[in-house]
Order: structure tokens, then sequence, then C-alpha cells
């Protein structure tokens, strides 16, 4: 694991050089939708202190990182605010959202909502249910502060394209509803 965030800290290195984005988002997905793949304690004595040196150098290089992992995960947000994560991406619905942003808003913004593994996610999906997941989504938790909606859908392709065309069914809903709800469109 040493070896992998020696790799990955080279990486933001090069970035950090050429680019320069305000944040960075680590991909360790430890969870499945009923649960994580090993213990809490597990996580904290083997995926905890690499990744701690790993946020460590985020930082260090002027970068705010963000933890993404899916599934259910919420047994372990408090490490993810010890690490110094920002953010946690995607946060499902197998999660208690409304209070993980109850307990943690102050110290940690949940990106998520999106049921992915429910019907508005699968590739038969109509723009009807996939707009009345964003509603639900954005009415549930967006009222609690610290919550950015995310959505995304399952295809039957590997298409860059018909994913970026698939997903903005989802988000150009939920930025147009999020505006009309807080009274900007």
């Amino acid at each position: 694991m040493n070896a992998i965030v020696d790799y990955k800290i080279q990486v933001i290195e090069k970035v950090a050089k050429y680019y320069k984005p305000e944040f960075w988002t680590n991909y360790d997905d430890v969870a499945t939708e009923r649960g994580l793949f090993m213990s809490p304690n597990t996580y904290r004595s083997l995926i905890k202190p690499p990744t701690q040196r790993y946020y460590d150098a985020i930082r260090a290089y002027g970068m705010k990182p963000i933890q993404h992992t899916c599934g259910y995960a919420q047994d372990i947000i408090e490490d993810f605010i010890d690490l110094g994560a920002v953010a946690w991406t995607p946060v499902q619905p197998t999660n208690d959202i409304v209070g993980l942003i109850e307990r943690y808003g102050d110290k940690i913004t949940i990106i998520g909502g999106f049921n992915s593994n429910g019907p508005a996610a699968m590739v038969h999906a109509t723009e009807q249910q996939m707009y009345d997941e964003v509603k639900r989504s954005i009415d549930t938790y967006g009222e609690n502060g610290s919550y950015v909606f995310f959505g995304f859908r399952l295809l039957n392709s590997t298409s860059a394209e018909e994913f970026a065309t698939e997903t903005m069914k989802i988000l150009l809903p939920a930025a147009e509803y999020s505006q009309k709800k807080a009274g900007l469109a």
C-alpha cells in the first residue's frame, strides 16, 4: 500500500506543477452497498495510515482532499474527517445521509444522494424517473446544508460521449431544480 501511495504522490507532484487544481479526489472504494470490505478496525490499521500520508501530500501541494467511496461506508466517516477530507462522494442512500449531514455537516460535505442502484439509474430509466430521483435527492438532503447533489446512471456502453450525454440528463435537471428551489431561476 505504501508503494501505491508513493506512486500517487508522484502523480500529485506532476499535476500540482502543471495544472494546480484546488481539489484532489482519492478514488478508493472500500465498501459495497451492504457494508465495508473489512472491519472498521482493519481499515484503520491497514488503509488509513498510508491514506494519511497521501492526504498530507495532497494538502502540501495546495489541494483539498475529497474521499471517493461508493457504498455503505458511514461507519468510517469519522476516519475520512480525521484524514482531512473536505468532502465524501458519492454518498449513496444506503447510508443515513440526513443523519450524516446533521451529525457531521460542519466537518465534511456530503456529495451524492442519487440512488445509483435504483430504477432511475438503470439503462432503461425514463427521463421522468431520473427527474423524480433528482427531486427526491435535493428535497430530502438539500435542506440540511453541507450537501451537493451528484448523480449518474448505468449504461451499456463504453463511449465517453454517450456517458456524458446520459449523465447530463440527470445533472441539468438537478441544476435547474436546485436553482429554482433557491429562487435563482
